[in-house]
C-alpha cells in the first residue's frame, strides 16, 4: 500500500529503490492515495508521474484498494501505457520466459464478478504460473484448493510477516 496523502521525496525514493532492483514484474494491490476530493485532484499529476516511472519487462499491474474507486483507478492509469488496471479480469503474460496468468480483482472480493475471475484463474491447469492480485488478503479463502500458486495482497500494513509472540516487524 502506497497509501500516501502527498507525493514527495519519500515516494520517489521508494520507486527509485524498487526500480534499482530491476523487477521482472510489478504488482500493486491497491490503496494508492489516502485523501479525497480536491486533495486527490491536486495530487493526481504527481501521482501519475510517480506511477509512470514504474516499468518492468512483464508489466506493471494495479488493482483497486479500499481508498480507491473505479473512477480514481481510471484517472490514475488512463493513458499510462506502462500500467494495466486489472478489474475482475485475467490476463496472460510472459515473464522471463515463463507464461504467467494474472487475475486481478476489485476490493469487493465477494462480488460474483470477482469470484468469476478467481474461478477462471483456478481453471487454468496447464502448468503455467497463476497469480491472484487483490487488495484484501481474505480473497485467498475464496480460491479453490490448488487454484493459484500465489496471492499478492495489500491491506495488512506490514502485518503479512509476524514473529510469534512479537508480532509484525513493521
Amino acid at each position: 500500500d502506497l497509501q500516501t496523502d502527498g507525493i514527495g521525496r519519500y515516494e520517489y525514493a521508494a520507486v527509485d529503490r524498487l526500480m534499482a532492483e530491476e523487477p521482472d514484474l510489478i504488482l500493486l494491490p491497491g490503496d494508492y492515495f489516502q485523501s479525497d476530493g480536491p486533495d486527490f485532484e491536486a495530487a493526481l499529476p504527481e501521482l501519475r508521474a510517480l506511477l509512470g516511472r514504474l516499468e518492468a519487462p512483464g508489466g506493471v499491474y494495479l488493482t483497486e484498494g479500499d481508498v480507491d474507486s473505479p473512477e480514481r483507478m481510471a484517472f490514475m492509469s488512463d493513458g499510462l501505457e506502462n500500467l494495466t488496471w486489472l478489474d475482475d479480469e485475467v490476463v496472460t503474460i510472459e515473464v522471463a520466459g515463463q507464461r504467467v496468468h494474472l487475475g486481478g480483482i476489485s476490493v469487493r472480493f465477494r462480488d460474483p464478478s470477482a469470484q468469476a475471475t478467481i474461478d477462471e484463474l483456478a481453471r487454468i491447469d496447464n502448468g503455467d504460473l497463476r497469480i491472484l492480485v487483490t487488495h484484501r488478503p481474505d480473497a485467498a479463502f475464496h480460491v479453490p484448493e490448488g487454484g493459484v500458486e500465489l496471492v499478492v495482497a495489500g491491506h495488512t500494513h506490514g502485518g503479512q510477516v509476524a514473529i510469534p509472540f512479537i508480532g509484525p516487524p513493521i
